[in-house]
């Protein structure tokens, strides 16, 4: 085939893609409409969950037109059914999960990753279903689908920044955010098309396979290399390695390895596609793989799972202990059906399937598990301190440094997962600061505070506290006679005198002053001098540095009202506002301020 017709193939496919998944098109448009939207606007914080509702939408719509394939292609009406069914499910997601939820971003992400991941492994399994298809061919008709359009994709996007930049270079400047437009286009229109046009239309009657189909079910031979030459024999030295530190570690670290875990699932992950993969695949080596490695999967499964079941015993259960266990009892079964029950292979992707929807599913889901959990795991430690009496909270200062630790991570995880209005002892109005939590339970969130052996308070690493950002700052000036921007640092301190002085000529109301700041390792002034360098008033900002110092330790961005301070006496009002400091070690700091002088 030549290059013209090959070309022309893959362009009308692509445009065919479009006529046959219209809901997906439209879905993939709108979010390509809203991160050009943020790309112009900096409103990311905002549309961030408009944009994951969309995302997901067009895969449920993409779901819906397999579904209909499947099922229902000599009833038409069906299409728009499974369509309005589609958008009915997007939309009610969006409305209970997702809208008002922007703050809690990370929290989303982690159900509507999961809903995205089954609804695709529904996408690539349906065709298989009850058909001579199985679901490794269609599996790998994904694969070389998902590789191929990256690969398309990137090369685009190399070609159009090319074109682009030697046209500013050459011509005439342009605005670099179009680099940014040019990859939403591509990436959230073009490659997911591009993706689904692989998908070939599969006949009802399985014997009568097109052109096209066998095709798209074949392995192109560089696969079958890398997979036979490559893949196989790395999986098999690493699960060698494996074994060899498995058995010599059963009585005692293997339980308690943590890092050995996210290692285990990686190799997991790895190793099932490979079986997917080189089902299509017949020479020895691969059949070699296809008999032994499902039992050797089976068998390190088993005891991973086994020892993270274990480890919810002493730190309960959080969402990714909880995919931790699904997936290793997924691995197992898995592996169990590859190994002895071969004609039961079909339903690993529908194993698959049902537990990825059944995590997002309350009151069985990741989430609400994980919150149940550590919500229990936090009472039990408090009770048996004898700190939580009467639905109250009793500070214990002398409560062992384990259950410290302990209450401090179920308190982390239940803020992230904005869980804390489930405790109903909690103060109204609690943010889980440190300074809040410090009054609650009395101690500190910060392992440094809490070390009994150090009375230093040298553990600090760094600080920054600055100005909350995509906010429209709007600062009075009308009661002022000046504003100015201060710039101060600790650094390139004067030998002599142990502190830097930086003064400023002023004027107000036809006067000279002098403005001085005055900084240290421990000190943070500023001052207003008259015409003989006396202190007319002295604005100390030196409780930013210390420890107490409610926000101290955080680099969340703030309100403006958490960063104002003011000091005013019979002659003069000083008020600044910290745009951003950064504090290292506690004896060094640098950052720039705006300050209002008003002179009465």
């Amino acid at each position: 085939m030549t290059f013209f017709k090959r070309s022309s193939l893959k362009l009308t496919n692509f445009f065919n893609a479009i006529l046959r998944y219209p809901l997906s098109f439209i879905f993939f448009i709108f979010s390509t409409y809203l991160i050009l939207r943020m790309n112009h606007t900096y409103t990311q914080s905002f549309l961030g969950n408009e944009l994951l509702a969309s995302v997901l939408g067009g895969i449920l719509a993409s779901l819906a037109q397999a579904i209909f394939e499947r099922f229902f292609i000599h009833k038409r009406i069906f299409r728009l059914v499974l369509y309005l069914g589609a958008i009915l499910i997007t939309g009610c997601y969006y409305y209970i999960f997702l809208k008002g939820h922007w703050d809690h971003y990370y929290l989303i992400s982690i159900r509507t990753s999961a809903f995205i991941v089954a609804s695709i492994v529904a996408y690539v399994w349906l065709p298989s279903f009850k058909r001579n298809l199985s679901f490794e061919q269609v599996f790998t008709v994904a694969l070389k689908a998902f590789f191929t359009s990256l690969l398309f994709s990137i090369v685009l996007l190399l070609g159009f920044y090319s074109i682009v930049a030697t046209y500013a270079f050459l011509i005439t400047e342009i605005d670099f955010v179009l680099f940014g437009d040019i990859a939403a286009v591509i990436f959230s229109l073009f490659a997911p098309l591009y993706f689904l046009s692989y998908f070939p239309f599969y006949e009802t009657n399985d014997d009568k396979l097109k052109a096209d189909q066998i095709v798209a079910l074949s392995i192109p031979k560089l696969l079958e290399i890398l997979i036979t030459y490559i893949v196989i024999p790395l999986l098999s030295i690493y699960t060698l390695i494996l074994i060899m530190y498995i058995f010599p570690n059963l009585t005692g670290q293997f339980w308690s390895d943590n890092l050995l875990e996210p290692l285990l699932i990686g190799y997991a992950i790895v190793g099932i596609i490979t079986l997917f993969v080189a089902h299509n695949i017949n020479n020895r080596l691969t059949k070699y793989f296809k008999s032994y490695f499902p039992k050797l999967l089976l068998f390190i499964s088993a005891f991973q799972t086994v020892a993270s079941i274990l480890r919810i015993q002493q730190f309960g259960v959080t969402h990714g202990r909880y995919y931790v266990i699904m997936f290793g009892l997924f691995s197992i079964i898995s592996s169990a059906l590859y190994s002895f029950f071969e004609n039961k292979k079909w339903l690993v992707p529908v194993l698959f399937i049902g537990l990825t929807y059944l995590s997002i599913i309350p009151p069985i889901d990741a989430i609400t598990v994980g919150v149940h959990s550590q919500k229990n795991r936090l009472e039990s430690i408090l009770s048996a301190n004898n700190m939580l009496k009467e639905n109250d909270i009793v500070q214990d200062v002398v409560i062992d440094k384990t259950d410290r630790e302990d209450i401090i991570d179920s308190m982390r995880y239940l803020y992230e997962m904005d869980a804390l209005d489930t405790l109903d002892w909690l103060p109204a109005n609690f943010s889980n600061s440190d300074q809040q939590f410090k009054n609650l339970f009395g101690f500190s969130q910060y392992a440094w505070e809490n070390d009994d052996e150090s009375d230093e308070i040298d553990d600090y690493s760094y600080t920054s506290l600055s100005l909350e950002d995509y906010v429209i700052l709007s600062l009075d000036v009308s009661g002022s006679d000046l504003f100015t921007i201060v710039p101060f640092s600790s650094e390139n301190i004067s030998p002599d005198s142990n502190e830097e002085n930086l003064t400023q000529p002023i004027k107000l109301n036809d006067t000279d002053y002098l403005l001085k700041v005055t900084t240290s390792n421990d000190l943070f002034n500023l001052s207003i001098l008259d015409e003989k360098e006396d202190p007319l008033i002295t604005l100390d900002l030196s409780f930013l540095l210390e420890a107490s110092y409610e926000y101290r330790d955080t680099t969340s961005d703030l309100p403006i009202e958490a960063l104002t301070f003011s000091k005013e006496n019979s002659l003069l009002k000083l008020t600044t506002v910290i745009k951003q400091i950064e504090i290292q070690d506690h004896d060094s700091f640098t950052g720039q301020l705006y300050l209002f002088i008003d002179l009465k």
